[in-house]
């Protein structure tokens, strides 16, 4: 069976690089740990130390067992702070970046956070840049779209269906907008596409279609491409998030709409790190539990009426 305690004394002498060292963090006498780490040693059957005078060096043996013994070691630390940040009131700052076209958003989630955990403050960056959260010391970020970067950890929170609209105004002098191919004859807005054009996927009863468009508007802002498309200037892919209330008051017509678009996820993402202090793993938990209570349609309310 082995000796958890014996672990941890080996792993503190290793990281310490003396008995004396690690006599001083544990709070043991020098010769009490000597004898421990002999006696795992006899009951292993391996040495795992080398001694001299001046240092200590691992044996093969000792690198493989360290490797282990400095993992338990770190995880019954985390257990520890785990319980400690269970015991202990969310409280302090928050650093949380979010998408600009999601701002609207924010505030009755976050107003509801800071009343069940009135010792907690909260900065928020709005922002379409892609933050550099270990950098920015960001705590969560809410992200919208497919992730990459498998160092952070992405929960997500729900998905935002794309429509195709236009304003009426624009729809009354256009030609017929029927089927996806309809679309080489219509001005589109599309977000960043290139002035040579690119591809647009539908997804209906004809299965996949991919369609060339030339946008007439493109730009890197969801709200410009709504405004623009409000005026009259072309049809657009929105987020139903930005466009339900325009469409539902009339202002925008949704087109082809047994024609689907790729779905587009909302994701919290947070870095890897196992010690999440207690204000963030607050944090987290409440947006999980909100979402999944209330749903995206409920909490994702569209920016402008």
């Amino acid at each position: 069976m082995a000796d958890l305690n014996e672990m941890v004394v080996f792993a503190s002498v290793v990281e310490a690089g003396s008995f004396t060292g690690a006599a001083k963090k544990l709070g043991q006498p020098k010769s009490t740990l000597s004898r421990r780490i002999s006696r795992l040693e006899e009951r292993l059957g391996v040495r795992l130390l080398q001694r001299t005078t001046r240092a200590l060096h691992l044996t093969d043996a000792g690198k493989t067992y360290y490797a282990y013994c400095a993992r338990i070691t770190a995880e019954a630390e985390e257990a520890e702070e785990a319980i400690n940040n269970a015991k202990a009131e969310p409280s302090g700052p928050i650093k949380i970046t979010a998408p600009v076209n999601f701002a609207g958003s924010l505030p009755g989630l976050v107003g509801e956070f800071m009343r069940r955990y009135p010792k907690v403050t909260l900065e928020i960056i709005c922002t379409d840049n892609l933050v550099d959260i270990i950098g920015e010391g960001v705590d969560v970020a809410f992200r919208f779209g497919d992730l990459q970067d498998s160092t952070f950890i992405a929960r997500k929170l729900g998905a935002d269906r794309g429509v195709l609209c236009a304003s009426p105004d624009y729809l009354q002098s256009a030609p017929a907008l029927e089927k996806p191919e309809d679309m080489a004859h219509h001005h589109c807005i599309s977000y960043n596409l290139p002035p040579q054009g690119g591809s647009w996927n539908f997804q209906g009863p004809d299965g996949k279609k991919t369609v060339k468009v030339y946008p007439r508007l493109a730009a890197g802002n969801l709200e410009v491409m709504r405004g623009a498309t409000l005026a009259g200037v072309g049809v657009c892919q929105l987020p139903s998030r930005l466009c339900s209330a325009d469409i539902a008051a009339g202002r925008l017509t949704e087109l082809l709409p047994e024609w689907s678009f790729r779905t587009v996820n909302l994701n919290l993402l947070y870095p890897s790190s196992r010690l999440i202090p207690s204000k963030v793993r607050a944090f987290i938990d409440f947006a999980m539990e909100q979402f999944r209570e209330r749903g995206m349609d409920e909490l994702i309310y569209p920016s402008s009426e």
